[in-house]
C-alpha cells in the first residue's frame, strides 16, 4: 500500500516494513517493522502525523503474535515511534480505513475455514468485531463516511448505517471479473469501487435517503484490470484511478476533473507505463 500525506511526504508498507518519503517518492527510507516480520498490506493516516499500519501475523502468518493476532501498528508522530494495537482477530487485515483518529474500520480475508472479518474502533486503540455481511466473508476493501460503512467481500459490495450492525448488498460484479479491490467516497454521499474492467458508481439523496442502482462507467475497457481508485479530500472533483490493459500488459493511470461520470472525456488517460 502506498499513501501520500501532502505534497512531499509520503508512506509506503512492503513485506515487513513501512517507508517514508520526505521528497515527494524520490527517496524511501524504512521507518518500521512489524512483530516477527508480518506482512504488512494496508496503511491509513488522518492527518500528517496519526497513522495505522495493518496486515498478518509474524513469520509469513505462522503463529509469531501473542495470542496469535494479526499485526495493526499506529504511530502518533509520523512515523517516530510505533505501538502493537490488539486486532482481536487472527485473519491477516487487508484494508484499513480511519476515518477520524478515534473512529476507523478494517476487514480481514478468509483463511481455510476461518471466515474474515470486520473490525471497528471507536477510540483509535481498542478494535472489536462487527457483524459479518456474510458467511463465508473475505474482506478485499473498506471505506466509510459518516453516515455508512462499505466493505467488499470478493465480488460483493455491502453498506451498512454507521456503526455496523445490519448489512444491505449493494452490487455484485459480473463473474469472471477480478474480486472487488478498492472502494473511494467521492463525497459523503457518493461511493466508487473498481473490479475488472469495470468501474461502478452509486450516490444517495442524502444520510437518510435511498442509494441509487449501482451505474457502471463505460469509458473503460473491458480487458482493463482496474485496481485502485481515488479522489483528492481538498478537491473531490479531482480523482484518479490505476488501472493495468490485459492486453498489452501496459499500466495506466486515468485522471477526472469533473467528478467522473459516463460522459465523453470524464476520464482521461494521464501516464502509460510499458510493462517491464
Amino acid at each position: 500500500d502506498i499513501l501520500c500525506v501532502s505534497d512531499t511526504a509520503g508512506y509506503a508498507g512492503g513485506g515487513s516494513k513501512v517507508y517514508l518519503s520526505k521528497d515527494g517518492g524520490a527517496t524511501w527510507t524504512p521507518i518500521a517493522e512489524s512483530p516477527g516480520g508480518a506482512p504488512l498490506l494496508a496503511l491509513s493516516f488522518v492527518d500528517g502525523g496519526r497513522g495505522w499500519a495493518a496486515g498478518g501475523r509474524g513469520a509469513q502468518d505462522a503463529c509469531a503474535q501473542p495470542g496469535c493476532k494479526s499485526t495493526i501498528l499506529f504511530t502518533p508522530d509520523k512515523g517516530e515511534s510505533w505501538t502493537v494495537q490488539d486486532s482481536s482477530v487472527t485473519t491477516r487485515v487487508t484494508d484499513i480505513h480511519m476515518l477520524t483518529d478515534k473512529e476507523g474500520f478494517a476487514v480481514t480475508e478468509k483463511s481455510g475455514a476461518v471466515d474474515g472479518d470486520v473490525i471497528v474502533t471507536l477510540d483509535g486503540t481498542t478494535w472489536k468485531k462487527a457483524a459479518r455481511p456474510l458467511a463465508g466473508f473475505s474482506g478485499t476493501a473498506v471505506r466509510a463516511t459518516a453516515t455508512h460503512v462499505f466493505v467488499a467481500s470478493a465480488n460483493k459490495l455491502f453498506r451498512s448505517a454507521n456503526p455496523p450492525g445490519a448489512w444491505t448488498e449493494v452490487d455484485s460484479t459480473p463473474s469472471g471479473t477480478i474480486p472487488i479491490l478498492d472502494i473511494a467516497a467521492r463525497t459523503p454521499t457518493e461511493i466508487w469501487w473498481v473490479a475488472g474492467g469495470q468501474v461502478r458508481t452509486s450516490a444517495s439523496s442524502g444520510a437518510a435517503g435511498s442509494w441509487s442502482t449501482p451505474a457502471n462507467i463505460p469509458n473503460f475497457m473491458t480487458t482493463a484490470e482496474n485496481r485502485r481508485i481515488l479522489f483528492l479530500a481538498s478537491a473531490p472533483l479531482i480523482g484518479w484511478i490505476l488501472s493495468r490493459n490485459a492486453s498489452s500488459g501496459t499500466s495506466e493511470v486515468f485522471r477526472t476533473v469533473n467528478g467522473g461520470g459516463s460522459g465523453a472525456g470524464a476520464w482521461t488517460p494521464s501516464l502509460v507505463a510499458a510493462s517491464s
